[in-house]
């Protein structure tokens, strides 16, 4: 706001000085003196109008031009259309600064045309609903000429982490060296003796201009590509008859507009203000980190994150029989003979689907892309429903925000339905967890524990590092009076739970064993975790072998595999038996030429440990090599989504762009609420600063 202010401050100063000048020379002007005043008034209204503009209306900030770069880059690309406009730019780049800096260019041989149409999912239209008209968008793309036509531009220089996130996002273009064809625009600018690049459409040849009357070109698109243009001393784009342009937005251009003024900097305030005040949960003294806005997709594209959170779930469970069936993929998940007893028992007694489950995913480029199936106790659903109750009480109090379907989550509710169907007339239920006290998400053991009692099954919370358990005459009882308890929610980490006291350990193993107890989720289920599941569930041919098993997987949740779950690989030697039937998709070699390209994550790493990210590393090559064969699968590098937020600084709202990682909470199979974990870091970690949001969909 205070460049803003600071502009308005000089209008202000032009506007009076022309007031004073018509008011003391008036009688040159042959002005009366109500006439002067009138000047002056309508003066004021235009500043009032100018002003208002001004703050109401944000406008581009355009890429910084420089003549020669000051730091050296892996990667040098030549831009244009779209790419030349910053805001576009940072919903790709990791950059710690909104300021990129550019050197203006023209790249020769090539010329400028509409092209590439497609449909698409996440536009809206003026009154920000989903817009599902069936339109065809054209995109700006550069074609090869014939004559001396040039495409406009500028060349930035980008780290290998930017370079695949732009990559990512420019999935239907292709990268080309245009070294030779790349001229500065100014004498005094240098380009680094390096080779540039540049990105083309993939299917040229589809790409003519005869357009049906159902393509049209993002008005905004246009003017923000003509006015980035512009500023970097290029001619801006020349208005066209076809494709004709049409009003189109995308979701964060309609929140920056609504929240980025007087009254929406207001409104996010008093969201700030009624969170913090009722944000308290019962006996709660953790701080808790959260952002002011819900971050919304296009309805089309929310149920999508639905289906695709349900399919993994169903998918990667099915992916256990995998596990089930061979004895050396169960050495190899590092699983001991008491592990694979669990998983056997899960299996046969139908156990073996997690009842409460997050998937966490993103949005990177287009795509939609599953990160990890949590099954091992995962939390914050009663965090969730606070916050979106806040959330959504305050939205629906503004007119600006009915085009949002902001429903209050009760994932909860959710959870504590699913447990009591786990276990029909049960009597006694336990929470248990090691060190409980000691978590932030204690109170919400406290919550869950309140709800299952007022639901008519009494629930106390127990720490297993104590021996707060026995197994005595079939029947799991506590030890501080011998309650019986038939109802388990596991909220320990398998990780934890290996810490646990000796007598309670074996008392909930044994119990589980012999279904003198239901323990939700199951000892066997919590296994779909494993992230050599999504390995083995991107090669086609081992897929085949859970058909002879009895558990095909449905269209569905072969496209979602196909299509949402990355591309991955176990890093290590694979069981002999089933080298032929893994296709290696990321050659050991292949992936130790380009490590910056790859991700390592450890088969049971969670919350963003255990990972080695190729171009966040120091001699990322070494690094791979020394993981070979130590439980790691390797994955495609997966630029997280990135979203404009606003943030609370120094009494004030401030907009930046973060990243977000989704959580889809699957409960039963069914997808009951959705949050997003945003942080300015990447990876994302709730440790290390991140917050957490509501997410909601467009009506």
């Amino acid at each position: 706001m205070s460049n803003t202010l600071h502009s308005l401050k000089i209008k202000l100063a032009f506007l009076i000085g022309i007031a004073v000048i018509l008011n003391d020379f008036s009688f040159v002007l042959d002005f009366s003196p109500l006439k002067a005043i009138i000047c002056v008034a309508l003066l004021g209204l235009i500043f009032l109008f100018w002003g208002w503009w001004e703050i109401r209306v944000p406008k581009e900030i355009a890429l910084t031009k420089v003549e020669k770069f000051n730091s050296t880059h892996d990667k040098l690309i030549f831009i244009y259309g779209s790419l030349l406009v910053r805001d576009s730019l940072l919903r790709s780049l990791n950059l710690s600064s909104s300021e990129i800096v550019c050197i203006p260019c023209h790249l020769s041989g090539y010329r400028m045309e509409w092209g590439a149409a497609s449909k698409r999912r996440d536009l809206l239209d003026k009154k920000s609903f989903s817009l599902s008209d069936g339109s065809m968008w054209a995109s700006l793309i550069a074609v090869k000429a014939t004559g001396n036509e040039g495409v406009d531009g500028a060349v930035i220089g980008l780290s290998n982490k930017d370079y695949i996130a732009i990559s990512n996002r420019e999935k239907n273009y292709r990268l080309r060296e245009v070294s030779g064809h790349v001229s500065t625009m100014s004498d005094e600018a240098e380009l680094p003796q390096q080779e540039v690049f540049a990105f083309f459409p993939i299917n040229e040849a589809s790409d003519k201009k005869d357009f049906s009357s159902n393509v049209f070109v993002r008005k905004k698109y246009f003017d923000d590509i003509s006015l980035s243009l512009k500023a970097l001393g290029h001619k801006g784009l020349k208005k066209q008859k076809a494709p004709p342009l049409k009003e189109a937005y995308l979701i964060d251009e309609q929140v920056a507009k609504i929240l980025n003024s007087p009254k929406g900097e207001k409104s996010l305030l008093n969201i700030r203000d009624n969170i913090s005040r009722d944000m308290t949960i019962s006996k709660e003294t953790r701080s808790v980190a959260y952002s002011l806005r819900p971050l919304i997709f296009p309805k089309p594209i929310y149920e999508d994150i639905i289906n695709v959170a349900e399919a993994a779930v169903s998918a990667s469970t099915k992916g256990l029989h995998l596990l089930y069936s061979d004895k050396k993929l169960q050495e190899l998940a590092d699983y001991s003979e008491e592990d694979e007893q669990f998983l056997k028992h899960s299996i046969e007694n139908d156990t073996v689907m997690p009842v409460i489950t997050r998937v966490d995913l993103t949005i990177s480029g287009n795509r939609i892309l599953v990160l990890e199936v949590n099954a091992d106790s995962p939390g914050g659903m009663r965090h969730l429903d606070i916050l979106s109750t806040k959330q959504s009480g305050r939205s629906q109090k503004d007119s600006s925000f009915n085009w949002i379907n902001d429903q209050p989550y009760e994932s909860s509710q959710a959870v504590v339905n699913a447990l009591l169907e786990s276990s029909p007339g049960a009597k006694r239920a336990a929470i248990v967890e090691y060190r409980p006290e000691e978590w932030p998400t204690y109170p919400e053991m406290l919550h869950f524990s309140d709800l299952m009692t007022k639901s008519g099954v009494p629930c106390s919370i127990l720490d297993l590092e104590s021996s707060s358990l026995v197994f005595k005459n079939n029947q799991l009882l506590s030890s501080d009076g011998g309650v019986p308890i038939d109802l388990v929610y596991k909220r320990i980490l398998w990780g934890d739970f290996s810490k646990s006291h000796p007598s309670s350990k074996n008392a909930l193993s044994e119990a589980f064993l012999s279904n003198s107890v239901s323990v939700v989720n199951s000892l066997g289920s919590r296994m779909a975790s494993n992230k050599l599941i999504l390995a083995l569930l991107k090669s086609k041919k081992l897929v085949k072998h859970l058909d002879e098993l009895g558990h095909s997987l449905s269209e569905g949740e072969l496209k979602v595999i196909e299509d949402n779950f990355p591309e991955s690989s176990i890093w290590g030697d694979i069981p002999t038996h089933l080298a032929e039937d893994i296709e290696d998709k990321a050659v050991k070699d292949s992936i130790l030429n380009e490590p910056y390209k790859y991700v390592l994550k450890s088969f049971h790493g969670y919350g963003g440990d255990e990972v080695l990210i190729g171009c966040d590393r120091e001699r990322p090559r070494s690094l791979f090599e020394d993981a070979w064969g130590k439980g790691y699968v390797s994955q495609e590098y997966i630029p997280h989504g990135r979203a404009l937020m606003p943030i609370y600084e120094g009494n004030k709202i401030v907009w930046e762009y973060q990243y977000y990682i989704l959580g889809a909470y699957v409960i039963n199979g069914k997808c009951v609420a959705i949050e997003a974990k945003i942080s300015p870091e990447f990876p994302i970690n709730m440790k290390q600063g991140a917050s957490r949001t509501s997410v909601y969909s467009t009506k």
